[in-house]
């Protein structure tokens, strides 16, 4: 079974374990958790918050994330046209959130819903994001 060892809510060491071998190094950390049937093998430097372990992002800005969106070949209507298709007081939330921002949140729940409007996994979104740090 493949273990997480987490401190301050990050993740310091992965590692293929009996649970007994587990039991012998466990005081060292803040929390173990067995990682074996997640969705997605998390890594080192991963963020454990609220149950959910995730890649820790850094926010973007707008101009930033917009870049990205666009050089990877998609229309900021895309993104436009998805705001529009929800419900009020959703849709209007969403328009000030999309266009009043500073800085723009991976972990955001309109990011991820808005992502999978589009058809994006949380891998391709982390890419994105990681590709909009860089601009």
């Amino acid at each position: 079974m493949i273990f997480a060892f987490i401190n301050n809510y990050k993740v310091e060491h992965l590692e293929d374990l009996t649970i007994e071998d587990v039991d012998l190094i466990r005081h060292l950390y803040q929390i173990v958790i067995d990682t074996t049937d997640l969705p997605r093998a998390p890594k080192i430097g991963w963020v454990f918050d609220n149950g959910t372990l995730y890649p820790d992002i850094k926010p973007v800005t707008p101009r930033q994330i917009r870049q990205a969106w666009i050089l990877l070949g998609n229309s900021l209507s895309i993104i436009d046209n998805a705001i529009d298709t929800l419900p009020e007081p959703h849709k209007s939330l969403a328009r000030a959130e999309w266009e009043y921002s500073t800085l723009v949140f991976r972990r955001n729940k309109l990011v991820t819903m808005l992502g999978q409007m589009n058809g994006y996994s949380d891998d391709q979104l982390d890419t994105l994001w990681i590709f909009a740090c860089a601009l």
